[in-house]
């Protein structure tokens, strides 16, 4: 038993030294996304709240109903991440995010402050 519980152990390290190994990495796609993930976070619930509630009395199958949601959420959040979330300094701030300065903003430059 102890034999086992050590091996599990090794198992799990080796797994996340692999995974410091060969997943420490940056560009442009995680840069962005790991932004978005705290707007992501706080405007899946309602979202999905405010579209399952046009779609409930529909009179579709309940896959077909989820197949419909979800797809639809994710476009219509990264939709206001995009377009209007990133771009004002007010909204970025309470999504958590930080502030651009103004003239980095004319360059179109998304550096946070």
């Amino acid at each position: 038993m102890i034999l086992r519980v050590v091996l599990v152990w090794n198992v799990l390290f080796f797994i996340l030294y692999l995974g410091d190994k060969f997943l420490n990495f940056s560009n442009g796609t995680l840069k962005y996304t790991s932004q978005a993930s705290m707007p992501f976070y706080v405007l899946h619930q309602p979202i999905i709240i405010i579209l399952g509630f046009f779609i409930y009395n529909l009179d579709w199958a309940v896959p077909v109903k989820v197949m419909f949601l979800v797809p639809l959420t994710f476009l219509f959040i990264m939709f206001l991440y995009h377009f209007i979330i990133r771009k004002v300094n007010l909204l970025r701030v309470l999504f958590g995010l930080k502030s651009v300065e103004k003239n980095e903003k004319r360059k179109g430059i998304q550096t946070p402050v």
